[in-house]
């Protein structure tokens, strides 16, 4: 039974150390499409703090367009690649059973229309959810960053 045990905790630190692996491998590929400028825009998803839902908001709801979620469309210059880098080597993200209730969502779109990548938070910045996988992030700075990349149209 202890043989067990061990190799059942050896078998779930190899698939969590694969996981993450997994994860920075996404996240460095996305930093290479921001530094190679193979993002033409970002759609800004917002669902208001002060709405109130029976569950929590996953991005399957927050990208649906419920009556509450407002929709930004920017396009992505120099300036935004830059301040997007500085948030992803200024925080470490860590795979979490915890749902968030996601109140924004970044959907970053190449020179095609192809949606490549996904960053989704919940209002405080602490969980979300990067390309399918819930997270939580190591500081609070998205929510500022996500302010300064969209500046006074979103509040």
């Amino acid at each position: 039974m202890k043989r067990m045990l061990k190799l059942t905790f050896v078998a779930l630190m190899l698939q969590l150390a694969y996981s993450q692996s997994a994860m920075k491998d996404e996240l460095a590929s996305f930093e290479n499409s921001l530094r190679e400028d193979a993002i033409s825009s970002i759609v800004v998803l917002r669902m208001p703090d002060d709405v109130t839902t029976r569950i929590d908001v996953t991005p399957q709801v927050l990208r649906k367009g419920l009556s509450s979620t407002r929709k930004y469309k920017i396009e992505m210059n120099q300036v935004r690649s830059k301040l997007l880098i500085r948030w992803i080597q200024q925080t470490t993200f860590t795979r979490t059973k915890r749902s968030p209730d996601l109140r924004w969502g970044l959907l970053f779109v190449d020179h095609n229309g192809k949606e490549i990548a996904s960053i989704f938070s919940d209002r405080f910045g602490q969980v979300g959810n990067v390309d399918g996988h819930n997270i939580e992030f190591s500081n609070t700075h998205l929510i500022d960053t996500i302010h300064e990349l969209v500046g006074s149209q979103v509040h």
